[in-house]
Order: C-alpha cells, then sequence, then structure tokens
C-alpha cells in the first residue's frame, strides 16, 4: 500500500516512483515508542526507501518476525540490522547542547556511535535534519528574521550543496542490503519542479496612472533609461508588459514536460507587497488560462503574514474564492518564515504544502535533502499535516546576494543538479517575474531555459 507521504508527492509534481512499491517490510524494535521515533521511521522506510515498516518494544515478537529486523537497542541481536541509538530520540523539547558529528571523506555523520551496523545513529541524525531542530534553537536573524545559511551547521562544515541525509540514506540502503540478500527497493527517478513567485503581477498593467508616473520619475533618477522607454510604451501604447512571460513560461513547461508552479502574493498595502489590486480582472484572467492549460498556482503569503494567526488564511482564503479553486500550494514573501508558528498558521489555513524550504541568500539543501518531509511541532512532540518541499535554488541568491555572473550561476546550478541526481532526488528551483525582465536582468530568462532543456 502507498503511504500519505507518496500519495501526496505523486499529486503534487508527478513524483512518481518505477515500478510497485517495496515489497520489503520492517520490522524495528525499540526500547520506547514515541512519536519522535514515528516522525522519522515514517521519512526514512516510506518517503526514502520506500518501503513498509512496524515498529515494536518487544523483544520476544521482533525475534519471531519474518520481516526484515532492525535494532534500534543498545544490545546485538542475531539476524538484524543493529542501529544504536543515541538517546536522541528519547527526549522532548529542544536543547542547546552542541550535536555530535564525526566526519568521513567529506560527508559529516551525526551521532556518531562506536558499535552496530552503522557508525551513526541515523534516525537521530535524519530527524535532526527534517524535524529543523537547528531552527528551534535559538540563532541571530537576519534583517527580515529569517534563519539564513551562515546560522545552517551544513554551512559551517561546507556542505550545504550536498544533499547529506539523503546521502545517508543510500548508505543504510546500501548496508540493509548487504545484511539481507534478496531485499529489493523501488528505483526512484531523479525530478525537477519549476516554481516562479510572482511578486508582482505586471510591472506596469493594472496599476494606477499615479503610481506608474512616480514610478517613471524614479526611473529617471536612477538614469533607468531602458525600464522608463518599457513603461512609457506599456502604459501609453499597450506594448506587452516586460513581466508578461506567462505564455512563454507555459509553452516551456509543456514542451519539456517539466511541471510549472506559480506563487502569487495577493496583498498590495504595505511596503514589501507591491502587487497590483487583489481581485483586479487581469489575475483573474491569468487564473482562468492557468487553469486551463493545467498549470498549477497557489498563494505566496505576504511579508507580515507570518507574524499573525490568521494572516495566511486570510489571504488564502481571499485567492481560493477569486480563483474558485482550493488552494493548498504555498511559499512565504521574502521567504519570512518561522518555524514555530508558521506551519501551525499554514495547516490553520488548509495548506498541504509548502516550498518556503531553503535560503534567500545561498543556494543548497537547508534541511538536508531533496525529499518532501511534514514539518515537526516541539511544543506538541507531533509531525503536522503540512509538508515541506525543499528547494536546491532561488535566482536572487546569484543576481541580489552574490553578484554572480551568469556562467557562474550556471555553473553551481549544474553542481546542484548532479547532486541531485545522484540521489534520484527531486530537484526544485525557484525564479520570480522580474528576473525574466531584460531591462532588470539580462540574461536570466535564457538561463531559465537553459536549465529546463538540460535537464530534459
Amino acid at each position: 500500500m502507498i503511504n500519505k507521504q507518496n500519495d501526496k508527492v505523486s499529486e503534487l509534481s508527478g513524483f512518481l516512483y518505477e515500478g510497485k512499491q517495496a515489497e520489503a517490510q520492517f520490522i524495528v524494535l525499540v526500547n520506547k515508542k514515541s512519536n519522535r521515533l514515528s516522525y522519522v521511521c515514517d521519512f526514512v522506510f516510506h518517503q526514502a526507501l520506500l518501503c513498509n515498516y512496524v515498529i515494536t518494544d518487544n523483544s520476544s515478537d521482533f525475534k519471531s518476525s519474518k520481516l526484515y529486523k532492525v535494532n534500534y537497542t543498545s544490545s546485538e541481536i542475531e539476524g538484524s540490522f543493529h542501529v544504536n541509538p543515541s538517546g536522541f530520540l528519547d527526549r522532548v523539547g529542544v536543547e542547546e547542547t552542541p550535536t555530535p558529528i564525526k566526519s568521513d571523506k567529506g560527508i559529516p555523520y551525526f551521532f556518531p556511535q562506536q558499535s552496530g551496523d552503522i557508525s551513526f545513529d541515523i534516525f537521530a541524525a535524519v530527524f535532526y535534519f527534517i524535524s529543523r531542530y537547528e531552527e528551534w534553537q535559538k540563532f541571530v536573524k537576519d534583517r527580515h528574521g529569517r534563519f539564513e545559511e551562515r546560522n545552517s551547521i551544513l554551512y559551517k562544515l561546507s556542505v550545504l550543496k550536498k544533499p547529506v541525509v539523503d546521502l545517508w540514506m543510500e548508505e543504510f540502503k546500501s548496508g540493509l542490503s548487504k545484511k539481507f540478500s534478496g531485499i529489493n527497493f523501488p528505483k526512484r527517478e531523479f525530478k525537477f519542479i519549476s516554481t516562479i513567485d510572482v511578486d508582482n503581477l505586471y510591472a506596469f498593467r493594472g496599476k494606477p496612472l499615479l503610481r506608474n508616473a512616480g514610478g517613471a520619475i524614479k526611473d529617471l533618477m536612477r538614469f533607468d533609461t531602458s525600464m522608463f522607454m518599457a513603461r512609457l510604451a506599456s502604459v501609453l501604447f499597450g506594448k506587452k508588459d516586460p513581466f508578461d512571460k506567462y505564455d512563454e513560461q507555459i509553452k516551456l513547461s509543456k514542451e519539456t514536460g517539466i511541471p510549472l508552479i506559480y506563487f502569487f502574493l495577493y496583498k498590495n498595502n504595505t511596503e514589501f507587497d507591491r502587487t497590483i489590486r487583489p481581485g483586479h480582472p487581469l489575475f483573474q484572467q491569468l487564473f482562468d488560462k492557468l487553469k486551463q492549460e493545467k498549470i498549477s498556482f497557489g498563494i505566496h503569503p505576504s511579508y507580515f503574514s507570518s507574524d499573525t494567526h490568521d494572516g495566511i488564511k486570510t489571504e488564502s482564503d481571499l485567492l481560493s474564492e477569486h480563483a474558485k479553486q482550493k488552494t493548498i500550494l504555498s511559499r512565504q514573501h521574502y521567504l519570512r518564515f518561522n518555524i514555530k508558528t508558521t506551519p501551525l498558521y499554514l495547516e490553520a489555513a488548509g495548506i498541504q504544502f509548502d516550498f518556503t524550504m531553503g535560503f534567500a541568500s545561498a543556494s543548497g539543501f537547508r534541511a538536508g535533502t531533496t525529499l518532501p518531509f511534514y514539518y515537526y511541532n516541539f511544543d506538541k512532540e507531533e509531525a503536522l499535516h503540512v509538508m515541506a518541499v525543499p528547494f536546491a535554488l532561488m535566482d536572487g541568491a546569484y543576481y541580489i546576494y552574490a553578484n554572480a555572473k551568469i556562467e557562474e550561476a550556471k555553473q553551481d546550478i549544474e553542481l546542484l543538479i548532479e547532486e541531485t541526481k545522484t540521489v534520484n532526488g527531486l530537484f526544485v528551483t525557484v525564479f520570480h517575474e522580474r528576473s525574466f525582465a531584460e531591462q532588470l536582468y539580462r540574461g536570466w530568462h535564457r538561463l531559465y531555459s537553459q536549465i529546463h532543456h538540460l535537464i530534459k
């Protein structure tokens, strides 16, 4: 039976697996059952290995079972794969103590152990990352209140661009295959999802004349003649808006078969939220086109939405009402995200998939994995019903934070693609509507197309 996580991933992106769910079933012996253990086993066995499992604290049942045996106790048991527990999963709450680490061939291993069939407590290590434990600990926020790459332990270990959790899963799978001859794991294929954040539906269209006049003055003050002329051409003569690249993006998605998801900012009355009015006919026209073309779209909750319990729900409900379909996809504007509260607000708003898990200022794998996972709440010590879908890169990390040239960005992106292919993972990119305007970011729309054709 395919578990709910794989069902959701398939429903979301076509991230399907070749062949049937593995016939392999595991029984995991533990000293004490816990929500933490169930949560991480769901990810390890269901999501990563595509197998079924049961957990038991009864050693007699474990020894007599015909299933493949994983022994997660300190005692060795013949005929089982032994993972020596560190005790981390038996705790509650979040501690500030450093996490034990060792390194081997450039890969860090957390909670190292002296005995067992694997050299570290893989369940504790995976839990540490997919629960986002380090984000629950104290850290210095950036100017937008975010957990950025400088806080990440993977960044500090210089392995942010490696999906270490997925690499651990490959090592675990290899160890299980050696222990149990004839075991069969289904093949998972590399997949790619392109996502575009729409902070401004259009650069000029749909905006009040006074606002465009003010924008024209700013263009001249910055000596930005290309945007000034584009603004005049669009506002006065009806020429195509620089951000109106939706037809080209949809066409590319259709040609390559690569799923495309838009996230629309649907608020326009703050310093950081500057799109056209929600409910504007231009929004409705695009929503109708996307539904007709079967292109997915979701909410891009506004800058301050993560600060209040009903901000995300208000905007999500309004988008659902105007688009005439339920909103289940989301990514926070500016990636403003509080791990302790935002997932709760998303869940209350009916969001099922959140695409915020990545960095604005750097490429790489924030949670150490390419695979989707459920958020975990340490206040209640339980998993939430919102699935995080990690992304590997955001365009602004290159042209805003790194001031990188196109070729430099392309080389880094190719590296990330290869790292994701190594583990047959899910590769998600984030571009913005402004990146396709030649007047602002020359060559980036071509890079976007090159990535698609390279992967295809």
